[in-house]
């Protein structure tokens, strides 16, 4: 009889304190769930004023490109075409001579000016096209040279002081990619840049 009591008493404690112990993990879960919640909704929360810091800097970016009269471009990836290739699987062709190119006249400007520029493209060696235009780059030099002419003499000398540089690669770029039909060409870079 008294082991009957004894084994009861046991089976009690043992119950009570799982018992506790349950309700001890769920209190504590609670709490750490009610903290993973607030944790989410401050990140949320810096988020949209990041979001809304980065949205009022672009319309400030717009406004001084207006006011400057020059066109505005956010950047994406396509405006940077390097991003996921890697160093690797890039070959370099430099023009074989800097270019001297008139810009066009410019109604602000009586005088002529000039942009000259050493001119390196970036290749991508791992295109489809590669093999077929890598290899006639020289033998093109002077339809590559014609497409550049085209772009940096389309501008006005007011208009080209006021644009970054990296714009102006940007549309010869675009221009050598629509002229081979190809994006081969994954970047152009200017070895000197002067603008006379």
């Amino acid at each position: 009889m008294r082991l009957k009591k004894i084994v009861l008493l046991v089976i009690t404690v043992v119950f009570v304190l799982m018992l506790g112990a349950i309700i001890f993990l769920a209190i504590r879960m609670n709490g750490e769930h009610a903290a993973y919640v607030k944790a989410a909704e401050e990140l949320e929360n810096t988020q949209r004023g990041i979001q809304g810091l980065n949205d009022q800097l672009m319309d400030a970016k717009r406004k001084i490109a207006e006011y400057e009269g020059v066109e505005f471009r956010e950047k994406t990836e396509e405006d940077d075409p390097l991003a996921n290739i890697s160093i690797a699987d890039i070959a370099a062709y430099d023009l074989s001579d800097e270019m001297m190119v008139k810009l066009a006249a410019d109604p602000e400007v009586e005088e002529d000016h000039y942009v000259k520029a050493g001119i390196t493209l970036s290749l991508n060696t791992k295109d489809k096209d590669y093999a077929t235009y890598s290899a006639t780059l020289a033998a093109n030099e002077g339809l590559i040279k014609d497409s550049i002419n085209k772009v940096l003499g389309s501008c006005t000398y007011t208009r080209i002081k006021k644009m970054q540089v990296e714009d102006v690669q940007t549309d010869i770029l675009k221009e050598l990619r629509r002229m081979y039909d190809s994006d081969f060409i994954v970047g152009v870079s200017f070895s000197s840049w002067y603008i006379q």
